[in-house]
């Protein structure tokens, strides 16, 4: 009996521009996937990922990251054309290389010489991993190229507190539907994320209470809180002239006070890892929702 053929869907939630949560929602993604019964494995380039493996960081026992497959940029080959290029080029440089080019080529793939030799006979082909996997995940937001050639559907994270990543967010669009050779482009759409417009705190409020302020000082913080708005809504009005359809869920900073709270509950230096989901360490709160809101979209109705 002939097995039906299967390939994983393949999504990269992406930005140009660094800090603005694009691993943590990736893993949060990942995590969920797997609380939904799935098979899942991310493929990562983040400094954090690599610095945690280096220091013996790994998923917690139990947790929902626990089932998922973990991979660095350098322990898969997405074509064979790059993994003979890669040995041909290690060759050369063990063969006939200067401490240069040993350096050089080092440096760009994050080894040793003995890792890289290593590499060669232990590392993944992606085409392999599409076929173990029901969804694999690209955290990899400066491999364009990668990206465009491999992901089903990117999202692309949009701060709509920062005009720099509405830019960037523009930017790499042009460059994913840019197709190279007549080959296909992925779907693309924005996520927006920190999609809390602000206004006046009540708790705040009630903390002070009958706290008199001076009139000056009131009419600065009104004003600020006014500019705030009005900034907001500028950021807004350029995330809505983008050519770039928007997912129907949006992230809040709910991510971040989940976050806070967790690591000033834990000892010095065991706080949240690349490996850490917000479904593990806080299943119910707002974070969580929204998490699954954004998966059910990903998932159900876009891919």
């Amino acid at each position: 009996m002939l097995r039906a053929s299967h390939a994983a869907r393949v999504l990269s939630i992406t930005s140009l521009k660094g800090g603005v949560g694009k691993s943590p929602i990736t893993v949060d993604v990942a995590a969920c996937l797997v609380e939904r019964g799935n098979r899942v494995a991310v493929i990562t380039h983040d400094c954090c990922y690599e610095d945690g493996i280096s220091d013996g960081v790994r998923p917690r026992a139990g947790s929902l990251t626990a089932n998922v497959d973990f991979f660095g940029y350098p322990d898969v080959f997405f074509s064979l054309a790059e993994r003979e290029t890669f040995a041909k080029r290690l060759r050369h440089v063990v063969d006939h290389g200067s401490p240069m080019d040993r350096s050089g080529l080092e440096f760009e793939t994050g080894g040793t010489l003995g890792s890289m030799v290593e590499r060669i006979g232990s590392s993944k082909m992606f085409k392999d991993m599409r076929a173990d996997y029901d969804y694999v995940l690209l955290d990899l937001n400066l491999k364009v190229d990668l990206i465009r050639a491999h992901s089903d559907l990117v999202a692309i994270i949009i701060d709509s507190s920062c005009l720099q990543s509405v830019d960037s967010a523009q930017r790499l669009n042009l460059r994913l539907q840019k197709s190279k050779g007549g080959r296909r482009t992925p779907s693309c759409f924005g996520l927006v994320t920190r999609n809390d417009v602000g206004g006046r705190s009540r708790e705040l409020e009630e903390y002070f209470g009958d706290l008199d302020l001076p009139p000056d000082t009131a009419e600065e913080l009104e004003a600020a809180r006014l500019a705030s708005s009005n900034f907001r809504e500028r950021i807004l009005s350029d995330i809505t002239a983008l050519p770039l359809t928007r997912l129907m869920t949006h992230l809040t900073n709910a991510h971040e006070i989940v976050i806070d709270k967790y690591n000033h509950e834990q000892p010095f230096l065991e706080g949240y890892s690349y490996f850490d989901s917000v479904l593990d360490i806080a299943s119910s709160s707002h974070a969580a929702d929204e998490i699954r809101r954004l998966t059910n979209e990903l998932v159900g109705l876009r891919l």
